[in-house]
């Protein structure tokens, strides 16, 4: 038999289960508060939001398979301590979170009378120039960010 690596087919275990998800949940923080800063700035630009929903979608995708390690919440709840919280819960409002900002970029993006995004266009020299929106263009996905990291410790 060969060495079980994160990457086998061998089923993964309560501690590093649980600590990927902790990391997961660690990054998607610091991606949302980093986008909120730049948001807040007037610096975030088309490009960078266009980006944002595969790699929560991933993220999110990860973690949903984490779940369903078999023990995974009664493992969590003994490593923190705390055998009243509700773990489920807190990851279920979490993985919600991420699919509603997913969402509410998909349905606030500005399209063209087709559909189509708008986040770009050419100068003079024909270089490609992304739109850079204002913080009041991005008021409500700030909101939403703030809501998705009011989700996670």
């Amino acid at each position: 038999m060969a060495f079980p690596s994160i990457a086998g087919t061998n089923s993964v275990t309560l501690q590093v289960a649980l600590a990927n998800a902790m990391q997961i949940a660690g990054q998607v923080k610091g991606m949302a508060q980093n986008w909120v800063a730049l948001a807040s700035a007037g610096s975030l630009n088309g490009q960078q939001i266009i980006n944002m929903p595969a790699g929560l979608v991933q993220y999110n995708n990860q973690l949903s398979a984490l779940a369903a390690t078999p023990g995974l919440a009664a493992y969590a709840q003994a490593q923190l301590g705390n055998a009243t919280f509700d773990i489920a819960t807190a990851f279920t409002a979490m993985q919600s979170a991420i699919t509603a900002t997913v969402q509410w970029i998909a349905a606030n993006f500005p399209v063209d009378s087709s559909g189509f995004l708008t986040y770009a266009k050419f100068d003079g020299s024909g270089n490609v120039v992304f739109t850079v929106f204002t913080a009041a263009q991005l008021s409500g996905f700030i909101s939403q960010l703030n809501s998705l990291i009011a989700t996670i410790n």
